[in-house]
């Protein structure tokens, strides 16, 4: 009945392995700077209010990086 549509075993196992990591967060790339330089990257923010723009230039991160960074450390 291999015609029939359904799964062969091998296939729904695989079906089924997709399913279950389909909605998994997948991690990015790793963030380089070293976490003094990521707190004192928010303390300048915070400070001075500098674009993000300014940041990416001083501490040679892109913006979306800095954003990242200064969201990640605020709580602490």
């Amino acid at each position: 009945m291999e015609g029939s549509g359904h799964c062969t075993p091998p296939k729904k196992a695989e079906a089924d392995r997709l399913k279950t990591t389909k909605n998994v967060k997948k991690a990015g790339r790793k963030i380089t700077l070293p976490i003094q330089e990521q707190i004192l990257l928010t303390l300048v923010y915070l400070d001075q209010h500098p674009s993000f723009l300014y940041l990416k230039v001083q501490f040679g991160v892109c913006e979306s990086t800095a954003n990242i960074i200064f969201w990640y450390c605020m709580p602490i």
